[in-house]
């Protein structure tokens, strides 16, 4: 699938008719990482890793351990699993049902869940302010080029607010670091949406390339950059489109490669790198000019990212055609690794917050394949026994 939404990443087969085949959810992209919990927060128990996963006897959350790599409780929901994410504190997590247009809470000391929270139509992605008072539930729609929503859900009592109108199939959301403002990417309607947190109100819509897809947020929150696919509409060579967030101004289109599908950004926002799916490249941006490098070879259909935390190393997954690669890139010098091989796909890839293990879910293998940071090497992958489209991480 094409890949239309995005927070947890990423869904495959899962992903109903308001997707555009092919993006997850930014709760989990924890390259996109909305996660939140670091090596100390997991008090007795070390680390977990949360893999959103689809089967056929029903949909769960299957936990592993990062100091074991082994696969523990799962967190049986029975409805369509699309994407996790953990809430600041990382007290407690939230799993998005595209089906049924609901979030469900679960306490994450014990995997109990909460009530279902009824949000809009296939949530796909969330965010949360730096506080982790709210969440903000991103609705692609009920079908494709329908308009979308933002639920606003308040953590404490997990009751949902009024429903924020975004345009039409919203396939990514970003907040700024200071929790001021939220921002959708209206892959139908060629807008990005901002909404104020203050007052939960959209804004004047920011019309930017053709199909907007993903979106990067710089560290210091004064830009957001939006990866403009164009596939669909035939056009093929993508642009990437820089907001200025005070004015809520597009800048000048940045051309890139052939239908950009993923976006990232380096922990000192001096760099932005482009997945041009279609041209099997990444493009480097330099933020102070705004001017794109030279493209970078990557293997088969690169689409998401891992930044390692010191900014040394960006991951690159690429979902191939039956055969999955993860390429790594040193950002000093942006030369491309050997592609480390991780089964049938790599269609989510996220980085534990020590920098230390990429976590790359084969989605069509079944599999979640750990590597090794220091070596760049891949370890046993670790079965759950479905379709992963979403990892993230929390205690």
């Amino acid at each position: 699938m094409r890949t239309l939404i995005a927070v947890a990443l990423l869904a495959g087969g899962a992903a109903g008719p308001g997707l555009a085949a092919g993006h997850g959810t930014r709760a989990v992209d924890a390259g996109a990482g909305q996660i939140v919990a670091g090596p100390g927060l997991a008090a007795g128990r070390g680390l977990i890793v949360y893999v959103a996963d689809t089967r056929q006897n029903g949909n769960v959350v299957t936990t592993i351990s990062a100091a074991t790599r082994k696969p523990g409780k799962l967190i049986n929901v029975h409805k369509t699993t699309y994407s996790v994410a953990i809430a600041p504190g990382g007290k407690t997590g939230y799993i998005t049902d595209i089906s049924a247009g609901e979030v469900t809470p679960f306490a994450t000391a014990t995997g109990r869940l909460g009530q279902p929270i009824r949000v809009g139509a296939q949530p796909a992605a969330i965010v949360f302010t730096p506080d982790g008072k709210t969440a903000y539930v991103m609705g692609s729609g009920s079908s494709l080029g329908a308009e979308g929503t933002v639920t606003p859900i308040d953590t404490a009592t997990n009751t949902p607010g009024k429903r924020i109108k975004a345009g039409n199939s919203p396939n990514d959301i970003v907040i700024t670091p200071n929790g001021k403002m939220v921002y959708v990417a209206d892959f139908g309607s060629d807008t990005v949406t901002p909404i104020s947190t203050a007052a939960n109100k959209a804004g004047k819509p920011i019309i930017v390339g053709s199909e907007p897809s993903m979106m990067a947020m710089a560290p210091d929150g004064k830009t957001v950059y939006v990866a403009n696919s164009s596939a669909f509409t035939g056009h093929q060579a993508g642009t990437v489109t820089p907001i200025n967030t005070a004015a809520n101004k597009a800048g000048k289109p940045i051309p890139v490669g052939k239908d950009p599908l993923g976006i990232t950004i380096t922990p000192n926002g001096k760099t932005v790198y482009v997945a041009n799916s279609l041209s099997n490249t990444v493009t480097p941006i330099s933020t102070a000019t705004n001017k794109p490098g030279k493209p970078i070879s990557t293997a088969v259909y690169p689409w998401r990212f891992a930044v390692a935390p010191n900014g040394k190393t960006v991951y690159v997954a690429d979902n191939g055609l039956g055969t999955g690669h993860v390429t790594p890139i040193a950002t000093a010098t942006n030369t491309p690794g050997k592609p480390i091989k991780t089964g049938r796909s790599a269609y989510v890839i996220a980085i534990t917050p020590d920098g230390q293990t990429v976590y790359v879910a084969d989605a069509d293998g079944g599999m979640v394949t750990p590597i090794d940071t220091a070596t760049n090497k891949p370890g046993a992958a670790i079965d759950v026994s479905g379709f992963p489209t979403g990892i993230t991480f929390g205690p």
